[in-house]
């Protein structure tokens, strides 16, 4: 910096393409100093701007969103399956430039930790840290939470130009270990299950099976943005597809009875059939079996993984296991299926054929186990499959 001061003014100037950036530098954290770099019109440089070279990386990236090569900050972001030492966590790409996002920065940190949280966490002047994960893409398991902890977080898109403006700031609650046993130890109750998933107190009603049908019609639109955590939970882990069959529910509306949303599911076609789905959902958490429990992976090999896991907890007799799985990356396939026959669960080689990173998860969605595998010689990358048993 110091061997280029005597062009100085040609260079910033140069570099800030006749635009100001203070703006952005501001944002990102650049002190007072720093700033005046950001602006173009600098005069003179000497040696107090040497501090300004820790934040060289913000400052190139306001450069870089000033010339319009940068993504814009991720939409939709929320977390979903919060328990208590983990959540998932997903988004959407950027409207700006999503193609071109190589990877993606989540930072979280608690607010307000427990003095035993407290002690994971570093602490600069009284301000709790953020810890950063980087992935290629949505959804992500967020790991090592402290349990009854709120939490702040925020993701940031990369490309090949640099880092994007933050997403709007999401804050979720962790719930204890205590209250996540005495959930489990109790039968299936899809209240509990809604207030476990943090469901607003506004949109509580939906979580009744036998919800009132003027309910149901006034509060779809309001609570649209909870209506997936909503339906997982009123499905239970359980695939209600045949009752909904037989009782004349639509092949378009059929991914309701499988706790997913498809895009022809929308509520003018759906809405007429919202009574004898929700009978089937109660019906069938009477009988069908609930999710597994305690899914492992004991054994990674190349392209062999073996699992375990224990049957559901109070559920009906088990005559199969279906084995779901599904890349989420860029080269995402369609939904393959394993279907179990007389499989104990002690114990079930299961041959996935690529090297892959690795999410499992219960229908439900209760459960998660990662794994690391090496990177594949033909993808020549990580990837990620979420499994469901």
């Amino acid at each position: 910096m110091i061997v280029c001061a005597p062009w100085a003014t040609e260079a910033f100037s140069c570099l800030a393409n006749d635009m100001d950036h203070s703006d952005c530098c501001r944002e990102r954290g650049l002190p007072p100093l720093c700033v005046e770099l950001c602006s173009g019109n600098v005069t003179k440089i000497d040696f107090k701007y040497f501090r300004c070279v820790d934040y060289f990386n913000e400052y190139r990236s306001c450069l870089m969103k000033g010339y319009n090569v940068l993504p814009g900050p991720p939409r939709d972001v929320g977390v979903s399956n919060v328990h208590a030492n983990f959540v998932l966590l997903h988004w959407s790409p950027p409207e700006m430039l999503g193609n071109s996002v190589t990877t993606y920065h989540a930072y979280f940190r608690p607010i307000q930790p427990s003095r035993e949280c407290e002690s994971k966490w570093f602490i600069n002047n009284l301000e709790v840290s953020y810890h950063g994960v980087y992935t290629q893409s949505s959804p992500f398991v967020l790991e090592k939470l402290c349990e009854d902890t709120e939490y702040e977080i925020y993701v940031q898109a990369v490309n090949k130009h640099g880092t994007g403006d933050p997403s709007a700031r999401v804050l979720f609650r962790t719930p204890s270990i205590v209250h996540e046993r005495k959930l489990e130890e109790t039968s299936y109750n899809v209240t509990h299950c809604c207030v476990s998933v943090q469901i607003s107190p506004g949109c509580m009603p939906l979580c009744d099976y036998n919800a009132r049908m003027s309910h149901v019609r006034m509060l779809a639109t309001t609570c649209s943005g909870e209506l997936p955590n909503i339906l997982r939970c009123a499905v239970g882990g359980r695939n209600h597809q045949p009752c909904c069959q037989r009782r004349g529910v639509p092949e378009s509306c059929m991914s309701l009875c499988a706790g997913t949303f498809s895009s022809q599911a929308t509520p003018a076609v759906c809405m007429p059939y919202i009574g004898n789905i929700m009978m089937c959902l109660e019906e069938g958490v009477g009988y069908l079996p609930g999710p597994v429990r305690d899914l492992k992976a004991t054994k990674v090999a190349d392209r062999e993984v073996t699992l375990v896991w224990q049957p559901p907890e109070k559920g009906s007799n088990i005559t199969q296991y279906q084995l779901h799985y599904q890349s989420v990356d860029k080269h995402s396939a369609a939904l393959a299926v394993y279907s179990l026959n007389n499989v104990s669960p002690r114990g079930c080689p299961v041959n996935v054929f690529i090297h892959l990173d690795v999410y499992f998860s219960t229908g439900e969605i209760n459960q998660r186990l990662k794994i690391n595998y090496a990177a594949d010689v033909v993808f020549n990358s990580w990837r990620q499959l979420f499994f469901i048993l």
